[in-house]
């Protein structure tokens, strides 16, 4: 059992809750109801440990904390949800699904997706909810914001679940399926506290209720032994229909205005018509952060002056103070001021030169509509600016990547005439920039150098890395042309080695497979990369020639581990070289592709020309893959 015991919270000289006594008991689902919905989230986020009361004490299974104390227990014991809030519109829905419960699939505080999606496949399925993990929450519907809100909650496996006015956006299957899940909590022995979005609810499935009013406890009855004419009656319908109108209002301020400026004067013309107070001024920070103050229209002018003097010094004054209202003198008259500040930023002080009496249940709830109505304006105006700032940005980076492809393309060899070879060659980059490398040319005699290799990673810095390799290697190749092979990569490596960690401050490297193929068929090899595959003409077989070597880029001296190695190309014989982007193709199973289909598709190719061969290979892995995630490079060579 939850025991509240005299819980009071208060905002300034104001109590939002007094002296509250309630006990949650397992097994039973309570509605709290209220006029001021920012009592009974108030009262809520106590329970949940996200604010601190001002004064009383709570109890969980006899054991009783205090107000500071409580915190802890709670995350260990109390799931909670607030509408929509802590919904973020720019994570994915699994990143928004797992937020609060990251201990459940993360392991060194990284997200584990597969048991992430795994755990929330069942719920999204039960509240029809897109399964489409990497969607960003900004793309779905009121109403699927809504049900991701109740259905995250309902990952967890605590005692106590709290609900705050979570069936105001759903579908009405949606809230059937929340009614279904609250029963099979209770069923479960765990207690649930719903706040509903209208009286009716409550008769639905809730055992208990009670009726907050004036921050205190008006009201407690089990849900059979009442009626919805009662508890209007005890609500007191008149400021519960004001209440809902500024909420309608600040609504409708929120997706028309985005000025806050508009959003002050606005609020100024709200407190003459709901609390009658005449003499009000609005100090603000503007979506530039400058510091601005609009006045009522009927403020004394005198005063006016006197403010639009000090306002600055007036604003610096109430930031410096812990009190969310206090008594100011301004000039020669005291004000009262409240704070319009939410998540711990001040954004707008309210002064009024009259205490609000009669009307502060009203003021309280316009402060508290103003407060997150003038944050979500200013993180609108910032996610425009972002978004504009993403848009230049993006364009800058295209046509950056467009030069570097470019560049790459104009490095790629685009054909080869030779006496004892055929080659063709491809290479599909999985953005405009590849990490893959790939090369052949003559320099000397008949002898054919060919090279292929893959950076870590692909884009544009695996884009550069290849581009710095294949330029090394045709420089000292043009520079030595009778080198072999592994010395050419000893060679080449410690430009990479350099280039890279000393100057680019990466970590990447590269696998790399160097051959020399002279006149006669005889091709020798150095390097580690993909295993190399022959088909033999004669034989109508296919020889896997394995690679073992060192890769660049790792240690600045790899000559030790690099050994010259050989075998022989005979007439019609067929030789591919290609790289992983192929073989580790996956379907939408995420089935590899894999060497023994590649193999079994070359052998059934290879009599074709070559051109004919890359073709028909490249297409079979197409075919395969569901999305493209790696570059793919594939050469073929045939000897004449």
């Amino acid at each position: 059992m939850l025991k509240l015991v005299n819980i009071s919270k208060r905002i300034g000289l104001e109590y939002l809750l007094k002296d509250i006594n309630i006990e949650l008991k397992k097994g039973r689902i309570t509605a709290i109801i209220s006029l001021n919905l920012a009592e009974t989230t108030s009262l809520l986020k106590i329970i949940s440990g996200n604010i601190i009361p001002s004064s009383g004490k709570i109890t969980i299974d006899d054991k009783t904390f205090n107000k500071h104390s409580f915190q802890k227990k709670a995350n260990k014991k109390i799931a909670s949800s607030f509408e929509l809030e802590n919904i973020f519109p720019n994570l994915s829905i699994i990143d928004n699904t797992f937020l609060n419960n990251l201990k459940k699939v993360s392991f060194l505080g990284v997200l584990r997706r597969n048991k992430a999606i795994k755990l929330a496949m069942p719920l999204f399925h039960e509240f029809s909810l897109p399964i489409a993990w990497g969607k960003k929450v900004e793309t779905l519907s009121i109403e699927e914001k809504g049900a991701l809100s109740i259905a995250r909650l309902m990952l967890f496996d605590l005692d106590y679940y709290l609900m705050d006015r979570i069936a105001e956006n759903i579908t009405i299957p949606c809230y059937n399926k929340l009614e279904e899940k609250c029963l099979e909590l209770k069923n479960n022995n765990k207690s649930v506290v719903f706040v509903p979005n209208n009286v009716n609810q409550i008769f639905d499935f809730c055992d208990e209720v009670i009726v907050l009013r004036n921050g205190e406890v008006a009201f407690y009855s089990e849900v059979s032994q009442t009626n919805i004419e009662e508890i209007y009656n005890i609500m007191n319908n008149r400021q519960y229909a004001i209440n809902q109108a500024i909420i309608n209002k600040y609504n409708q301020f929120q997706k028309n205005i985005r000025a806050v400026d508009e959003l002050a004067n606005r609020t100024l013309k709200l407190i003459e018509n709901f609390c009658n107070i005449k003499d009000v001024f609005c100090c603000y920070l503007d979506e530039k952060n400058s510091l601005n103050v609009n006045f009522s229209k009927n403020f004394v002018k005198d005063e006016k002056e006197v403010i639009s003097k000090q306002y600055n010094n007036i604003f610096k004054e109430i930031k410096n103070s812990t009190s969310s209202s206090l008594k100011v003198k301004i000039g020669k008259k005291e004000y009262y001021i409240y704070k319009i500040e939410y998540k711990d930023n001040l954004y707008a002080i309210l002064g009024f030169i009259k205490k609000a009496e009669k009307n502060i249940e009203t003021l309280l709830k316009i402060i508290e509509e103003l407060s997150y109505s003038v944050y979500y304006i200013n993180q609108e105006i910032l996610k425009e600016i972002e978004h504009k700032k993403r848009e230049y940005e993006n364009i800058q980076m295209k046509n950056e990547m467009n030069i570097a492809k470019k560049i790459q393309l104009a490095l790629i060899p685009a054909g080869y005439e030779s006496k004892v070879y055929e080659i063709s060659a491809k290479m599909l980059p999985a953005e405009e920039v590849g990490g893959d490398y790939y090369d052949y040319l003559n320099v000397i005699g008949d002898i054919t150098w060919l090279g292929i290799g893959d950076v870590t990673g692909h884009g544009l810095t695996s884009g550069l890395i290849m581009m710095m390799a294949q330029t090394a290697f045709n420089t000292i190749l043009l520079s030595n042309p009778n080198i072999s092979s592994s010395e050419l990569i000893v060679q080449a490596n410690r430009v990479i080695y350099n280039n890279v960690r000393n100057r680019m401050f990466e970590e990447h490297f590269m696998t790399i497979s160097i051959l020399c193929a002279d006149k006669n068929g005889l091709v020798t090899y150095a390097g580690a990369h993909l295993d190399i595959l022959i088909y033999r003409n004669k034989t109508g077989k296919v020889d896997i020639i394995p690679t073992i070597g060192m890769w660049i880029g790792l240690l600045p001296e790899i000559g030790d581990k690099l050994n010259d190695k050989k075998f022989v190309l005979n007439k019609d014989d067929v030789m591919i070289l290609y790289t992983d982007g192929i073989i580790e193709a996956m379907d939408k199973e995420k089935n590899l592709y894999g060497l023994r289909r590649f193999e079994e598709k070359f052998k059934s190719v290879a009599k074709n020309d070559v051109d004919k061969i890359r073709d028909e290979l490249i297409e079979d892995v197409l075919n395969y893959l569901n999305r493209q995630d790696d570059d793919i490079t594939l050469v073929v060579v045939k000897k004449k």
